[in-house]
Parts: structure tokens; C-alpha cells; sequence
């Protein structure tokens, strides 16, 4: 490259290619058409995908004809231990080489042979292969090629690793990013239970972790059958979006099983010893729940609920139009010593759905109304659907912002033939 200009140029082009691609390890696969023609005949970029294992990322040739996609692209042999190639050299011990190509050069290896099978085919005189360092070792290497040019020089060396390491680092960080993200998620995920199913229902739930942040959030739900075989199901959201409110919702759901499981547990009986618990034991929590019980009454059910401050539950029956359960709903849990909530009820035909659910769901544009109210027509457009369809299709058409975890758990009521 021979002008100051040039080199700012090609910075400037490696700058947009960093904080435009979607994702930075497709960046890998752009990087070599950086430097075609700008410096080089054509360039590779060979990746490591396991150990001992790389695949050939991208050839960019600056006669595209000679190099069109996918031609040249493959895995590559397994990388051995040591070996003369320049590749090996730079994938291995992470060192620039530099190198002028001799027709005469015998292989040492397979891997060798297809380097050397590539400079013969598309033509070579000198190459430059840099390694793409991250934090701990290479990830790739990025090989340029002159095919009647001059050797590369000193300033063109340090500007290509220069690149080749701030794109190696922008890859390294999305990858950690991305297992920082799958861990918290399984992390997640674990605390949430396996869902039993009585013979007089079906039960469905959803987790969908936010868009933003590490993945970790406090919603939750939770069903299981109590002391007198009647099924309880909960719902509840901790403030906060971070590793405490996962650790303070997977406290909360234990101390709530544990207030169910002492007579006579109504649903605000569970959640005004739940509250007591919170407050005397100076957990720092603050949180919505809410929580039911179902019971068949002969060809029916009977629903109760009660609600620490969380959203009404949905009704959606087989005969009417969907609708938000009104009812008494008391103050967040970790708030005050005060009575928390009241006992609800309402009598459930065989065939309808009820749906729990977390604020993320609903949440339009900041206006719960406007979501609530969507909320309901979902639910009686869609009251014919399968349970799991039914779940499924609420998060498509519902979870736009997707700016906040959602927990959604929803139950069918079977009619009284399936009971007999």
C-alpha cells in the first residue's frame, strides 16, 4: 500500500466492518476483501472450529471469477503439531510469517499440501500470514498473497496485524458474549420446574428470556399438587433483571411450595405466609405473584386465586369471548406486613383455557392497557386452538418489544368425558 491515504482508508473500512456485520464471526469471512486489491492479489482466511480442526472461512481473489464463492472454501486437513507450513506456523504459535514461494517446496503434511495446492492454483510469489489472536490463543489467520509484487513491508505487517487483531478480539468478545448468555439461560431454565399433569388438565408454560442483558431475569411460574390433591399454579416476577432476581425468584418459588403445603392453604393464605416469610426473614425482594387453585366440581371447576400486585389472569371459554378475571389484588410481596390479598373465585366451564402470565407479555409500547386489551382479542380469536398452538402463537403476535423476560403458563380444562 503506497499512501498514508490508503492505509486510512483501509482502517476506516475495517471500522465499518466491526460495528456494521450482524455477527462478528461472519466479519471473519468479509475481512479478506479488505485487502483485495489494496494489497494483495488474494487473500484467505482460514478459521479453527475445534481442536486441531480449520476451515478455509473465504478466498477473495481480485479477478472474482477466479475465486467465486465457495469454490475454494472446505475443511481443512487436521492441523498437526508442527510443520514448515506458514499456516501451521500462525494457527499454532500464533506468529506472523512471512514467506517467498518456491515451486520446489515438498509438503510435510496434508494440510501443508493444500496450502501449497492453493498458491499453485491461483499463483503466488510472497504471502503474509498473520495470526487472529484473541485474549488466549489464535482463532484463525488471515493469509495475503502477491502473485508478481514485492515483498511486504514493515508498515504493511504491522497495519495488517493491527487489523487482524482488533477483529480477532471484536469475534473472541461476541463469542464469549454468546456463552455468557447460553449459560444463564440453562442457568435459568433449571430453575424452572417440570409441569405435572392431572388427568382433569393440561398444562403448558413459555420462558423467553429478554433480547437485552445477560439473560437473567425474576420471572417465574410454577405449578404442583397440593397437600389435599387439588393443583396449585403461580406466577410471579422479582424486580429486577440480573443474577440476584433469578436467585431471589428460585427462593421465593421454594418458600411458596413450602407455605402451600400447610392447611388450609387457600391461595391468599399461601401468599400472606409467603409475605410474612419475605419480610421476617429480611429477604431484600420485592415482587408480584399470583396464585391459584383448581378443583373439578362435578361436570365444572371451581378457580380460585389471589394476587400479590401481579396482572389478572385471562379466561378464555369455549362459548363467549375471552376475558381479564377481575378481582381483589393486594400489594407486592416484600412491601409490607400487611394483609396482602383476598381469596377469588369463579366457576370454570370443561374446555376453557386460563392463562397466567408476566408483565413482558403485555407490555406495548410502555401501556399495559393497550396490551391488555390485545391480550383479549388473541384469546377470543384464537379459543379453538390447541393449548401448546395456542401458547405458541400468543408469544408471535403478542411479545413485540420483547424488552423484558416473559413466563407464560396456561392450563385446559378437559370436559367431563375426559374425567370419566
Amino acid at each position: 500500500m503506497d499512501t498514508e491515504l490508503g492505509r486510512l482508508r483501509l482502517l476506516a473500512a475495517a471500522s465499518d466492518l466491526l460495528t456494521t456485520a450482524s455477527d462478528p464471526g461472519e466479519a471473519l469471512g468479509e475481512l479478506a476483501a479488505l485487502f483485495v486489491p489494496a494489497m494483495a492479489d488474494w487473500a484467505v482466511v482460514d478459521v479453527i472450529v475445534g481442536p486441531d480442526l480449520a476451515t478455509r472461512k473465504a478466498v477473495v481473489h481480485r479477478d472474482p471469477s477466479l475465486a467465486p464463492p465457495g469454490r475454494f472454501e472446505l475443511d481443512l486437513p487436521r492441523l498437526p503439531a508442527t510443520s514448515a507450513s506458514s499456516l501451521v506456523t500462525a494457527l499454532r504459535e500464533g506468529t506472523v510469517v512471512t514467506e517467498q514461494l518456491d515451486s520446489q517446496v515438498t509438503p510435510d503434511c496434508d494440510l501443508h499440501r493444500e496450502q501449497l495446492e492453493l498458491f499453485r492454483t491461483l499463483g503466488a510469489s510472497c504471502a503474509l500470514v498473520v495470526p487472529l489472536l484473541s485474549r488466549r490463543s489464535p482463532i484463525g489467520a488471515l493469509t495475503l498473497v502477491r502473485i508478481d509484487g514485492p515483498e511486504f513491508g514493515d508498515e504493511e505487517i504491522a497495519l495488517v496485524e493491527g487489523v487482524a487483531r482488533r477483529t480477532a478480539l471484536a469475534v473472541d468478545n461476541s463469542r464469549l458474549y454468546a456463552h455468557q448468555i447460553d449459560t444463564a439461560l440453562a442457568f435459568q431454565r433449571s430453575l424452572l420446574p417440570a409441569l405435572p399433569q392431572p388427568d382433569h388438565l393440561q398444562l403448558a408454560s413459555r420462558y423467553v428470556p429478554a433480547r437485552e442483558g445477560a439473560a437473567l431475569g425474576g420471572d417465574w411460574y410454577d405449578a404442583f399438587t397440593g397437600p389435599d390433591g387439588q393443583t396449585f399454579l403461580v406466577i410471579g416476577d422479582v424486580v429486577g433483571h440480573d443474577q440476584h432476581a433469578t436467585a431471589h425468584m428460585s427462593e421465593l418459588r421454594n418458600l411458596l411450595r413450602g407455605c402451600a403445603w400447610h392447611a388450609p392453604p387457600s391461595p391468599a393464605a399461601v401468599l400472606e405466609r409467603l409475605n410474612q416469610a419475605v419480610c421476617g426473614l429480611q429477604l431484600p425482594v420485592v415482587a408480584s405473584v399470583m396464585c391459584a387453585r383448581l378443583q373439578p366440581v362435578g361436570s365444572e371447576y371451581r378457580l380460585e386465586w389471589a394476587s400479590a400486585g401481579h396482572l389478572p389472569p385471562l379466561l378464555v371459554e369455549p362459548g363467549g369471548p375471552a376475558r381479564l378475571l377481575s378481582g381483589h389484588s393486594g400489594v407486592l410481596l416484600g412491601v409490607t406486613t400487611d394483609r396482602q390479598a383476598d381469596d377469588n373465585h369463579v366457576v370454570v366451564s370443561p374446555g376453557s383455557k386460563l392463562v397466567l402470565y408476566t408483565d413482558g407479555l403485555v407490555e406495548h409500547r410502555g401501556d399495559l392497557a393497550v396490551g391488555l386489551e390485545r391480550l383479549e382479542a388473541f384469546g377470543t380469536e384464537c379459543a379453538s386452538e390447541p393449548l401448546e398452538r395456542f401458547c405458541d402463537q400468543m408469544l408471535q403476535r403478542l411479545s413485540l418489544a420483547h424488552d423484558d423476560d416473559i413466563a407464560v403458563l396456561a392450563v385446559q380444562f378437559s370436559d367431563s368425558a375426559d374425567r370419566s
